[in-house]
């Protein structure tokens, strides 16, 4: 008996020395991954400031056109961003681009819409280099904020936005030129839109587009790596997507606040690191669907339903989602009178398997509704290019 107590004795010192051997291992990893970032942040550290000169784009709104025809548009952008280099799998893939945070702040000349901020991310991709020169094209998403939203009493001429919140959506391009290792300046267009997915209405939303001005200072004195290695062979792989992705509307102006709601399963195959293509069934629940009847309506006659394609664009663990649909039922009294819909958004993984993310459904081209999504994503092989150091 004594001696099979020392036998267990020395089993539990082994394991026990084996678990802490592996916890110092992970440790020592997890420190290795930190001190790389860390240096990642400093060293490769850009800032640019983006001076803007623009124009109002009218919509179909007669009333809203009015709003700017005597407004005029300036604005800049301040952003902080880090350029990839080599060693990153998509940043070599997407030709080195430097991404990041950035702040806007717009000056409209008219009280009525206000002078809006953004926050937002951005990715800024070269498309094409020579030897001072480079081509470049950006795209960004936020949250801008300090609008003058519509109110029937205090401000019934605003008829572009009903809200004081709006999605932020920027795309642009330019070519720069390098005049130091650090400094860099550039020339190009921008196109912004803002838009609460009809959360609130009015929602024409507002169009902008603009000459714009960079300039670009990198704050590490050394040229950046940019030396294109071999990149691993993809793995191929396919996942199903359980999604849920609630919202609100708002029928009229100064209406009711109704839950619209939009739950989804996908066939999802990625192909390679860029690309991932799939499609399934798409579920809608309308609370507006009845908004002016008094009657009330059993749960199945809120339900629409369809089936899309979709598609996203893949950097890392975030990629830009497109999609197009087919209804197999709509309801014209929610305003599904087009027989097609799209989907413009973002989404995120955690984790590899867990999807958070947020969309536009435009029905036929009018903005439906804003789906928040969170989801699921059943796979049998982790994607490791997910958790690369950069």
């Amino acid at each position: 008996m004594k001696r099979q107590n020392w036998v267990l004795l020395v089993v539990f010192l082994c394991w026990g020395i084996s678990v802490h051997s592996q916890e110092e291992s992970e440790l020592e990893i997890i420190a290795d991954s930190v001190t790389h970032y860390i240096k990642h942040l400093k060293n490769d550290l850009v800032i640019a400031v983006n001076p803007q000169y623009g124009w109002f784009i009218p919509n179909d709104d007669k009333d809203a056109n009015l709003l700017i025809d005597d407004a005029y548009y300036a604005a800049v952008d301040i952003r902080v961003g880090w350029q990839t280099e080599r060693g990153s799998v998509y940043g070599q893939l997407y030709n080195f681009p430097i991404y990041g945070i950035g702040f806007y702040q717009a000056y409209f000349g008219n009280r009525n819409i206000g002078a809006p901020n953004a926050v937002y991310g951005f990715l800024d991709i070269p498309l094409k280099r020579w030897k001072q020169f480079t081509w470049r094209a950006h795209m960004a998403f936020g949250l801008s904020y300090n609008f003058e939203p519509y109110d029937q009493e205090n401000n019934p001429l605003n008829y572009m936005v009903g809200s004081y919140r709006n999605a932020y959506i920027n795309l642009g391009s330019y070519a720069d030129y390098g005049l130091t290792d650090r400094l860099t300046l550039g020339l190009g267009v921008d196109l912004k839109h803002f838009s609460n997915g009809s959360s609130r209405q009015p929602n024409f939303g507002i169009n902008l587009i603009s000459i714009l001005g960079t300039a670009r200072y990198r704050f590490n004195p050394e040229k950046p790596d940019l030396q294109s290695l071999k990149i691993p062979a993809f793995k191929k792989r396919s996942e199903v997507y359980l999604l849920l992705g609630p919202g609100i509307k708002q029928f009229k102006a100064n209406g009711a606040i109704y839950l619209n709601t939009t739950a989804g399963i996908r066939l999802m195959r990625q192909f390679n690191y860029r690309h991932r293509i799939g499609g399934g069934l798409d579920g809608f629940y309308l609370g507006n669907a009845f908004a002016n009847e008094e009657e009330k309506h059993h749960f199945f006659e809120y339900v629409t339903y369809g089936i899309a394609g979709d598609y996203e664009l893949v950097y890392r663990n975030l990629s830009l989602n497109l999609a197009l649909g087919v209804y197999l039922f709509r309801n014209e009294t929610a305003g599904q009178s087009a027989f097609y819909y799209e989907r413009l958004g973002i989404r995120y993984r955690f984790l590899d398997h867990l999807i958070t993310g947020i969309s536009v459904k435009v029905h036929g081209a009018e903005a439906e509704y804003i789906e928040w999504w969170v989801g699921y994503a059943f796979n049998r092989k982790k994607d490791r290019v997910f958790w690369e150091k950069r």
